[in-house]
């Protein structure tokens, strides 16, 4: 298991002669500051490269 919560706002869109993917998730609670926008890239949609992390989760300091 990944150890991921929650799934957020899936989309996939042709760009630039390639596919990508990208989703938010989250291993804390739902809509909170670690959740983690990442994308993957194909060239034919069938064999997707490694996620690729977007933004870093948002660090609170006290």
């Amino acid at each position: 298991m990944d150890q991921y919560r929650f799934l957020h706002g899936v989309a996939i869109a042709r760009f630039q002669h390639q596919w990508v993917v990208s989703f938010g998730h989250n291993k804390g609670a739902e809509n909170t500051g670690s959740e983690e926008a990442q994308s993957m890239f194909s060239k034919t949609g069938k064999h997707w490269g490694i996620h690729t992390l977007l933004i870093t989760p948002l660090v609170i300091l006290p």
